[in-house]
C-alpha cells in the first residue's frame, strides 16, 4: 500500500518526503528497492508465521498455553520517505 502511495504521489507531482511522509510495514522488497527508499517497520514475518502455526497446532492438540504474549521484536528503517 505504501509503495502505491508513493507511486501516486509521483504521478501527481507531490514530493516525498518534502510535502508528505510515507511509511510502510514489513519492509517488503519493493519498498526497499524503490526511489526514494520507503521507510518501514521491519518485522520477522517468517518467524511470525512459523510460531503462529506451531501455537495453533499445539492448541488443536490440547496443549496448554505457555505464553500469552510472544515478543519477536521489530526494527525501524527510516528509509528516505519521512
Amino acid at each position: 500500500m505504501a509503495a502505491g502511495v508513493i507511486f501516486e504521489c509521483q504521478r501527481q507531482g507531490i514530493k516525498v518526503p518534502e510535502q508528505i511522509g510515507v511509511a510502510g510495514f514489513h519492509g517488503h522488497d519493493i519498498g526497499q528497492s524503490m526511489t526514494p527508499k520507503l521507510a518501514s517497520i521491519i518485522t520477522p514475518r517468517n518467524d511470525i508465521g512459523r510460531i503462529a502455526a506451531t501455537e495453533l497446532l499445539d492448541r488443536l492438540n490440547g496443549k496448554e498455553i505457555e505464553q500469552s504474549v510472544i515478543e519477536l521484536g521489530y526494527r525501524i528503517d527510516l528509509g528516505e520517505t519521512l
